[in-house]
Formats: structure tokens, C-alpha cells, sequence
């Protein structure tokens, strides 16, 4: 070790040998036999976007929108455990929706307009006028008059928004039908679709206008929510409602081997079931939280748990995935939690300077962050958003610096 240069971590080569696959180490120049190590190996692993499980509710919501084409409308609530995918067949619904000539709005809950009286409803108008939250005050106007609104609407529009203010409140069935008139100006004679994810985070303000729009649904639309399994019944806030299956093993295992890229072990799948209890999103931070502290191996084509795991809630657990990113990954986050709702790299270099493409992947592939535009992301959830927010570091006051000298 003394003839190494100063900073290295000198290992003997037959233990760099056996870390392998979990380190990557350099042969030694100055120290002959002994290796370097170069830095944590993480899994080559990619954002497990596949819906796996849920054949059967993807089938009917198929049908919900092939029915919306030819004119029949049923509202729909779908019902599943946090961390089950809820929020990825929102967008997947959304998705299958425009490949079917439909025009698609996703509301969203963002930590800006938490308990903000129509919240969710501000996601919704602002995600088919194609304006982000944070820009709204600036650029919706201009792309409602420029869909040919009346000015009354316009204004009624931006007071719903909250960018202005007037005396006096809305009912449920005024908002309603402003939505309709926005959708309606957009969509020509094409069917529209209006989703709202995480029901049950909405404000009761936009919960009220959601009723109102499952209730009174019209001829050319289509509103589908996606909630807990907390509100229970077979209509939920006026809509039939679907639950999400629990995942059986071969399911979970599907997904395990998707995420590690090989088959799991038999060690690694029965802890696996038991964590997750039948829910594909655990199983997945799971596997995350495993791979970056280092307990997962490879060996005979296989990926198997090699020591001893003690069982987390999922707030724990997500504290502890945090915990173990790197440090400039940590930073990154912190410096995104800071910015807007949603936000680009130059805002994340603004926070924190030494902010980089890389990190930002790396975040993207561990399923903390989701990518929502060109060049623009936002964290996978609000609780993702809040963990991070709760996570201070030293440079927190430094950040809040920055951002504030950059306004």
C-alpha cells in the first residue's frame, strides 16, 4: 500500500477477484499484485416500465376507450395498493388513449399546489394546454385565447388556476363545464379523456369537480381515476369501480428479473414475496435498496441475496434508498426538490452546480424520477418528492442561496 499513490485504496487482487460484481477495481501500476478500486458497480438496470400483471384491467380499460370512440361513456375509479403501478397506467391510459385519436389531460398531485383549493383540476387544465404548473401564471392565458375561448371563460379559467383572484367561489358544476369548454376548444370533434392519479391526495375542491364529471358525464368524454383501496364500494365518488389484483410469485418474479436483468435466486424470490406482499412497485424499490447496499451477487447466471435484510416499512425504506445514492446523486435530488414541480438541468446546475446528466439518470433509473417533456423531469411521486425534502444536507442554506440570488 505504501508504494500506491496517495488517495487510493489499495486491495489484493484475489479479493478484487471475488468483489467483482460488485466493484470495479484497476490493476495497480505502483503496487504489483494489488488492484485499485475504482468505484461501486451498480446493476446495469433500467426503469422497469413494463405493466406486468394487470392483463385483465388493461383489457377493459381498452374497452372503456374503444367504447368512448363510438360515443359510450362509463366513468371508471381503479382502486390498488400503494406502490401497485397506479400511477404508470395513468400515463399508460393516457398513452393508449392518443393512439386512438383521443385527446388525453393527466392531473398529477405536485407539491406546489398541495391543499390548493382545485389543485388537481390546475394539473389537468395545464397538462392539455400543454403549460407546466410552475408557468402558468406566464403562458395559459396565451393558449386560451388562443384556442378562440370567450374572455368570460378565460378569466373564469384563470381564477380556477389560481392566477387570479376574484371575489366569491365556483360550484363543482361551473368548473366542470369550464373543463369541457377548454377540452372541447382543443379536441374539435375528437372524444377527450380526463385522468386524475392519486385521488386520494386530491384537494376536496377538484375531489368535488371529479364527482360532478363521473356524475354528469358528457357525449364525447371519458374521466378515470386511480386511488387507494381505502375508498371502497362498488362506485367510488359516482364511478364503477375496478381493483388491482395483488401479484402472485411468478409475477413478482417477472419483474425481478426484468429490473436485475437475469433470473432471481431462490433466496433472493422467497424474500422477495414475503416484502412485497403481492404489490410490483416493493418488490422493485426493494431490489433498488438491495442492489445499491451491496446485497445482491451474480453467480451461475442468477442474481442471489448474500446476507441478512432486516424488514422496513415503505417510508423506511425509501429513506434508506436515499441514504445509499451516491453523494452527487443525493445533491441532485436535493437541488430538484428545491426547484419547481418540475424542472430542467439548468435549474438543477442553478441549486447545485456540480449537478450532471449522469446523476440525473441514475435517479431516472432507480425510479425516483420520471421524465415528463424534452429536457424536463419531476419526481416518480410526491412521497418520493417529500422523502427528499426531508433528507437536509450541509448544503442545503447554500442552494436556497443560489436559487434566490437567481430570480
Amino acid at each position: 500500500a505504501a508504494r500506491a499513490k496517495a488517495g487510493n485504496l489499495v486491495v489484493d487482487a484475489q479479493i478484487a477477484s471475488s468483489a467483482g460484481d460488485a466493484f470495479d477495481f484497476s490493476p495497480s501500476v505502483d503496487a504489483p499484485g494489488e488492484s485499485i478500486l475504482s468505484g461501486r458497480r451498480s446493476r446495469a438496470r433500467r426503469p422497469t416500465g413494463s405493466i406486468i400483471g394487470y392483463t385483465t384491467v388493461l383489457e377493459t380499460i381498452d374497452r372503456r376507450l374503444a367504447a368512448l370512440t363510438s360515443g359510450h361513456v362509463e366513468p371508471v375509479v381503479i382502486r390498488g395498493a400503494s406502490g401497485a403501478g397506479r400511477t404508470l397506467l395513468a400515463l399508460e391510459t393516457a398513452a393508449r388513449a392518443k393512439k386512438r385519436g383521443i385527446v388525453a389531460g393527466v392531473s398529477q398531485p405536485v407539491e406546489s399546489l398541495r391543499g390548493q383549493p382545485y389543485g388537481a383540476v390546475t394539473q389537468l387544465l395545464c397538462s392539455v394546454c400543454g403549460v407546466t404548473s410552475e408557468a402558468r401564471h406566464t403562458k395559459l392565458r396565451a393558449v386560451l385565447e388562443g384556442l378562440k375561448l370567450k374572455p368570460s371563460l378565460v378569466e373564469a379559467v384563470m381564477v380556477v388556476t389560481g392566477v387570479s383572484q376574484l371575489q366569491g367561489a365556483f360550484s363543482a358544476g361551473q368548473v366542470a363545464f369550464a373543463i369541457r369548454k377548454v377540452f372541447e376548444a382543443g379536441a374539435g370533434e375528437r372524444p377527450f379523456l380526463l385522468v386524475f392519479d392519486e385521488l386520494e391526495s386530491v384537494d376536496p375542491s377538484s375531489l368535488a369537480v371529479f364527482r360532478e364529471l363521473c356524475m354528469h358525464p358528457g357525449p364525447r368524454e371519458l374521466t378515470m381515476g386511480f386511488t387507494t383501496q381505502a375508498a371502497t364500494g362498488e362506485r367510488v365518488y359516482g364511478a364503477h369501480a375496478i381493483d388491482l389484483p395483488l401479484l402472485g410469485r411468478e409475477d413478482l418474479l417477472k419483474i425481478a428479473a426484468e429490473f436485475l436483468e437475469a433470473p432471481a435466486g431462490p433466496r433472493l424470490s422467497s424474500f422477495l414475496v414475503q416484502q412485497s406482499k403481492g404489490v410490483g412497485g416493493a418488490a422493485v424499490d426493494w431490489l433498488a435498496y438491495l442492489d445499491d447496499r451491496g446485497s445482491l451477487k451474480t453467480a451461475g447466471g442468477s442474481v442471489e441475496l448474500v446476507d441478512d435484510v432486516t424488514s422496513l416499512d415503505a417510508d423506511a425504506l425509501l429513506r434508506e434508498r436515499l441514504n445509499l445514492l451516491p453523494l452527487e446523486v443525493q445533491r441532485t435530488l436535493e437541488a430538484g426538490a428545491l426547484s419547481d414541480d418540475s424542472f430542467e438541468p439548468q435549474q438543477l446546475t442553478t441549486a447545485w452546480p456540480r449537478a450532471t446528466p449522469a446523476s440525473l439518470q441514475h435517479a431516472y433509473a432507480a425510479r425516483l424520477l420520471r421524465i415528463i417533456g424534452v429536457r424536463r423531469w419531476a419526481f416518480s411521486s410526491t412521497r418520493i418528492h417529500a422523502g427528499v425534502l426531508k433528507c437536509v444536507s450541509s448544503e442545503r442554506p447554500q442552494m436556497h442561496l443560489r436559487l434566490a440570488s437567481a430570480l
